[in-house]
C-alpha cells in the first residue's frame, strides 16, 4: 500500500519490501511506513516496478522471503532476477537499503536462498542495524547505521487490555512460531513447573512445525497452545494476563516479541546474549531477566516469583529513542541521503 498523500517532484521514492505489516503479523514495517517525513514516498515492491519501474532507493526487510517458492525452478528464476534488480540499481544509481532484522536466512532457506541473501546484504549501499553492539563488529561498515527497534505503544489501545488481569502463574511464549527459537525448551519443561500455566500464541512456520509443537505438548496438562493468527487486540490481552514473558531463542539478535512486551509492561526472561544485556541495560534488571543455556524450569521459577514483585504499570511508549517518531525521521534522513548520492547530507543522519 502506497501512502496516502499528493507526491511532488522532489519526493524521494522509496520502493520497500514490504510495504506494509501483514495482519496479526510484524507490525515493524507498517509502523515505520506511517513515521516517515512527508517528503519519503513509499510504494510496494514488485518485480515489474524493481527491473523496469521508477524509484530512488530500494529499502529491503527479510528479503530472503522474495526468494521462496515451493518449486526449485521459480527459486531460480527469483534469484537471477534478484540479481538483475542489483544490476540494474548499480548502473542506474539507485540505492539499496537495507534493514538487518536477523543475522543470517530464516530457517527453511536453502543453500542458495541463504547465500543469495548474504550477497544482497554484504552489496547493500547503506545497512540500518537494530542494536548498538553491532558498531563494534567485524561487519559494521563505514556509513552503516544503527537505529534502534521502536516500541509498540501506537498498536496497543486500552480496550484491548480491560480486564486482563495479570495470573501471577501464568507465563506467555508469543510471536511468529519458529523451529530456531527453541520454543520445544520451554514446553520440555512444563512438567518440572505444574504449579504454571504455558501459553504458547503464534502463527507456525508451517503446518508441519504446528503438529510438531502439539505432538511435544500433548502429554502435558499445564500448556496451552493458541497456534493461528491473532489479532492485535487477542495478543496484547494475552500478554497482560501472564505475569512474564519467555523467549527461549538460543541465539537471539533482534526481537520485536521482547519490545512488545516491555510496551505492555511484561517482564521477560531471555537466553543470555548481547542483545539481551543491552535490553537489561536499558530497562532494568527487574524488567529484563537473563539466563545460562540450557533453560532450567529453576530459571522459570526463580523469573516468576521476581516477575511477581515488579509494580503493575500502565502500558506505553519506552525510552525516546524507541518512539517511531525519531525513528521516522532518522530514516527519512537515510533515504535522503542514499538517494542524494553526495556527502553533505551526512550529519543528518549520524547517531544522536
Amino acid at each position: 500500500m502506497t501512502r496516502k498523500r499528493t507526491q511532488n517532484a522532489r519526493d524521494v521514492v522509496v520502493m520497500m519490501l514490504p510495504n506494509g505489516s501483514r495482519a496479526g503479523g510484524n507490525p515493524f514495517v507498517g509502523l515505520l511506513v506511517s513515521h516517515l517525513d512527508d517528503d519519503i514516498t513509499t510504494v510496494p515492491f514488485s518485480w515489474k516496478r524493481a527491473l523496469s519501474g521508477r524509484f530512488d532507493v530500494f529499502h529491503a526487510h527479510w528479503p530472503e522471503y522474495l526468494l521462496q517458492s515451493p518449486r526449485r525452478s521459480a527459486r531460480i528464476a527469483r534469484m537471477v532476477a534478484l540479481v538483475a534488480v542489483v544490476a540494474r540499481c548499480r548502473i542506474l544509481h539507485r540505492k539499496i537499503v537495507v534493514t538487518a532484522h536477523n543475522r543470517a536466512a530464516h530457517d527453511g532457506a536453502d543453500r542458495g536462498t541463504t547465500g543469495l541473501f548474504q550477497w544482497f546484504v554484504r552489496r547493500a549501499d547503506l545497512r540500518v542495524f537494530l542494536n548498538s553492539f553491532d558498531q563494534d563488529q567485524i561487519y559494521f561498515r563505514e556509513g552503516d547505521l544503527v537505529i534502534p527497534h521502536g516500541d509498540y505503544a501506537a498498536i496497543v489501545k486500552a480496550r484491548d487490555i480491560e480486564g486482563s488481569n495479570r495470573d501471577d502463574a501464568r507465563v506467555i511464549v508469543f510471536g511468529s512460531l519458529r523451529p530456531y527459537k527453541g520454543i520445544e525448551s520451554l514446553l520440555d519443561l512444563a512438567s518440572d513447573v505444574p504449579q504454571l500455566t504455558i501459553d504458547v500464541t503464534g502463527r507456525a512456520s508451517d503446518e508441519a512445525y504446528a503438529r510438531h509443537l502439539v505432538t511435544r505438548a500433548q502429554d502435558s496438562t499445564n500448556i496451552e497452545l493458541n497456534i493461528g493468527e491473532v489479532s492485535d487486540a487477542d495478543l496484547a490481552a494475552r500478554i497482560r494476563r501472564a505475569v512474564l514473558v519467555v523467549l527461549p531463542y538460543p541465539d537471539l539478535y533482534n526481537s520485536g516479541a521482547a519490545l512488545l512486551a516491555l510496551t505492555l509492561r511484561r517482564p521477560l526472561l531471555l537466553s543470555d546474549s548481547p542483545t539481551a544485556r543491552e535490553l537489561r541495560s536499558e530497562f532494568g534488571a527487574a524488567l529484563v531477566r537473563t539466563y545460562s543455556a540450557p533453560l532450567t524450569a529453576f530459571d522459570i521459577s526463580e523469573a516468576v516469583a521476581a516477575a511477581q514483585g515488579v509494580t503493575e504499570d500502565e502500558p506505553g511508549t519506552l525510552t525516546p529513542r524507541r518512539e517511531w517518531g525519531s525513528i521516522g525521521r532518522r530514516y527519512s534522513a537515510a533515504f535522503r541521503f542514499a538517494a542524494a548520492s553526495r556527502g553533505q547530507a551526512a550529519e543528518e543522519v549520524d547517531h544522536p
